[in-house]
């Protein structure tokens, strides 16, 4: 049996060679632990074999934010592939990330269908979309603002965060970009671009666009949006439009993009090339405390029991629940009520959610109807519209890989 352990810094060199190994890139003989960030390695005869890592997030869902341990870096050596050592760490992982508080967990899977016995499932994509440059110089809004673009200094920086705050909260699954895994250095945020567009309406910042130029110029330039972050149509096209004026030395510009892309329609051509999307999967760690976060639904006070039931790496998860909704008293409250483990088992006359099933359901990517279509959920129909209202639909994106 391998042994698992948290990796401490003695073990940071030999857990970056196998990353490097994995992932096609040279080592780096100085790195460090990252802030927010722990270690797990699974040792075979006292060398490391496998290794994760977790960090320490927190995402926007149904209005709030919600402690998430994003998993990443996971790689096993080649020699001891297909020796179950990720079914191993998964288990250590989910616990320890439990311990500090996480509600969800969330990672971008080099193969979709591997963490699924963990109960994680894909929500969203992350991408890059390739457009021409021209297209964005025609980005047309409603006209409802006079908006103004201008570069971001570093006085800005906080009014830069702000504004992804109110976009992050507008949507389900974008990380909070606040805490140890972020850079709280103002400067930092300005290094890692060529410059930040800051758009304001009436001297209030609204939406901002990150981007670097990339090199050369002519046919094969290339501009590259890291953010594009707004929240109204004439912003967006504003900032494309800044953008577009380099259409002449830069003639194709990737957008950064996750989910549904908005922008097309306010473009003139609205063609894209989509390139390959990168999955983001979610599972669930802490039931009740999910259910906790959710907004009062629109429905009668009801007691509705619903079972969880297969695979996932945390045996706390499986199980029936109760969800005690009163409308009445979500008046002047802000979250759903209660949601109660029952026990073990649950029953065939209730809704039963496979634990990938609950995560997507949960996350407000699809509804019921596509659920059952991909047998993620089974049993009777007849609370179906309670089960939508509860959780109510929303877009769902990312735009922060690790």
């Amino acid at each position: 049996m391998p042994q698992i352990r948290e990796l401490g810094a003695a073990d940071i060199a030999d857990a970056e060679v196998l990353s490097a190994e994995a992932f096609g890139r040279a080592p780096n003989p100085t790195a460090t632990p990252m802030p927010g960030a722990r270690y797990l390695g699974a040792f075979v005869a006292d060398q490391l074999a496998a290794k994760l890592t977790l960090r320490e997030y927190h995402s926007h869902f149904h209005g709030t934010t919600v402690a998430t341990c994003g998993i990443g870096g996971v790689t096993v050596a080649a020699e001891h592939r297909g020796a179950g050592l990720v079914r191993e760490l998964f288990p250590y992982a989910f616990e320890l990330a439990r311990e500090q508080g996480a509600v969800v967990s969330g990672l971008f899977p080099s193969a979709t269908g591997i963490y699924r016995g963990f109960g994680y499932e894909t929500i969203t994509d992350e991408r890059e979309m390739t457009v021409d440059t021209a297209d964005l110089a025609s980005a047309t809004g409603p006209g409802r603002h006079e908006v103004r673009v201008r570069r971001a200094g570093l006085d800005d920086v906080e009014r830069v965060r702000e504004c992804y705050d109110r976009w992050g909260a507008s949507h389900n699954g974008a990380l909070t970009r606040r805490g140890p895994s972020f850079p709280a250095d103002d400067q930092a945020v300005l290094d890692g671009v060529t410059s930040i567009f800051l758009a304001e309406i009436d001297d209030h910042a609204v939406g901002y666009c990150s981007w670097q130029r990339g090199q050369g110029f002519g046919a094969e330039a290339q501009l590259r949006i890291v953010d594009l972050v707004s929240t109204d149509a004439d912003v967006t096209a504003a900032l494309l439009r800044t953008v577009g004026s380099f259409a002449m030395v830069a003639p194709r510009t990737r957008i950064r993009a996750s989910g549904s892309d908005p922008t097309h329609w306010l473009r003139r051509a609205g063609q894209s090339d989509q390139g390959r999307p990168s999955s983001y999967q979610l599972s669930i760690l802490d039931v009740p405390a999910a259910f906790g976060v959710l907004p009062p639904p629109p429905v009668t006070a009801t007691d509705l029991t619903i079972t969880v039931q297969g695979r996932h790496g945390l045996a706390s998860v499986p199980g029936r629940y109760r969800l005690s909704i009163d409308p009445s008293v979500g008046v002047g409250a802000e979250r759903l009520g209660e949601a109660e483990r029952l026990g073990e088992s649950g029953s065939s006359d209730e809704p039963t959610f496979s634990p990938r099933g609950l995560a997507v359901w949960w996350s407000g990517a699809v509804g019921m109807a596509e659920l059952r279509l991909a047998g993620l959920v089974e049993g009777p129909t007849e609370h179906d519209a309670v089960l939508e209202a509860i959780v109510p639909r929303r877009a769902v994106r990312i735009l922060d890989h690790y």
